[in-house]
């Protein structure tokens, strides 16, 4: 190889690379902004998803509000959004209802999912732990949906759990197999 085809190699090696550099500057900048929309539009699916099951939330709660009652059972007074920590761990109840002999634990969900039955029966097997004061309370576990599949609701009424639903305006119930 002659000194001139050298240098010539090594001036289409240099051009090469700057070509280089500036097509991953490129890429760079294009990652960074499809990161970007990625993340704004993450952003405004969980908030339509948060509102969608604040929406839930308010709906069973107002109904509940109206008829203090879970599977024929009455009772005295409604709470939303109960949650009680301790040593380090957390307790959330969705809507909580207390007779004096009882205590009403309602789980909701817009759209209920396998998950959510498990997480209903984690809140009941710890309730107690993290709400002594109720140890000689009764629980009445339901758990609560606006879109709620039958194989579902089954697999909830056959774990011991009253089954809630929307129908229309108003909710119905279904009592634990």
């Amino acid at each position: 190889m002659t000194d001139k085809e050298l240098k010539d190699l090594v001036a289409s090696l240099t051009v090469s690379q700057a070509w280089t550099d500036k097509q991953m500057k490129e890429t760079d900048k294009q990652m960074k902004e499809m990161i970007k929309s990625f993340s704004y539009l993450k952003e405004n699916v969980d908030g339509i998803s948060k509102t969608t099951g604040q929406e839930a939330q308010e709906f069973f709660y107002t109904s509940f509000k109206k008829n203090k009652k879970i599977n024929n059972i009455e009772f005295d007074s409604i709470s939303a959004n109960l949650g009680v920590a301790k040593n380090g761990k957390k307790h959330e109840i969705d809507i909580f209802l207390e007779n004096g002999n009882s205590v009403g634990i309602i789980e909701v969900k817009n759209k209920v999912k396998e998950k959510d039955l498990e997480q209903l029966q984690k809140i009941v097997d710890s309730f107690y732990y993290f709400h002594p004061s109720f140890k000689e309370y009764k629980i009445i576990p339901a758990i609560a949906g606006k879109i709620f599949p039958e194989h579902l609701q089954n697999k909830a009424l056959k774990s011991g759990f009253v089954v809630v639903t929307q129908v229309g305006n108003h909710t119905e119930q279904i009592a634990p197999i």
